[in-house]
């Protein structure tokens, strides 16, 4: 093999190695890209106000949780003296990045006045109300 031949062969294989490394950061690039664009961000975090009813503790001021339970027992979410049972009446899910609304199987849940009949999704200035207790709920960006 001459020497021209070699160092042919030698340039072949390195700029094949450096078109590879530039596939490989144009593809992580356009990942990452891809998913802020699809909303990978940080979801909304917020509270909710208590705007009238008994619920315990006092302040009615919550912050959002994951999975957070309204009318729930005693120790878990937010407490209603009218709940009955003391049964979960409804809660308050977070799933990729957006935060939902769950009623009951008693139905007594109600976002912005109506039955809420199914999961609904949830946004800013939304009012919840179950039985007497009702709440103003208060997003903003993570």
């Amino acid at each position: 093999m001459s020497v021209e031949t070699a160092v042919f062969l030698l340039r072949l294989v390195a700029g094949l190695c450096l078109l590879g490394f530039l596939l490989s950061l144009f593809l992580v690039i356009w990942r990452h890209v891809r998913l802020l664009g699809q909303g990978a961000a940080r979801p909304a975090a917020g509270f909710l106000l208590q705007e009238n009813g008994a619920a315990a503790p006092a302040g009615g001021i919550w912050s959002l949780q994951p999975n957070l339970r309204l009318g729930a027992a005693q120790g878990e979410g937010i407490v209603f003296a009218d709940a009955p049972g003391g049964a979960g009446q409804a809660r308050i899910l977070l799933e990729a990045g957006q935060w939902w609304l769950e009623g009951g199987s008693d139905g007594r849940a109600r976002l912005n006045g109506q039955r809420l009949l199914q999961r609904a999704k949830l946004a800013d200035q939304d009012v919840i109300r179950i039985g007497s207790a009702q709440f103003r709920l208060h997003l903003f960006e993570g």
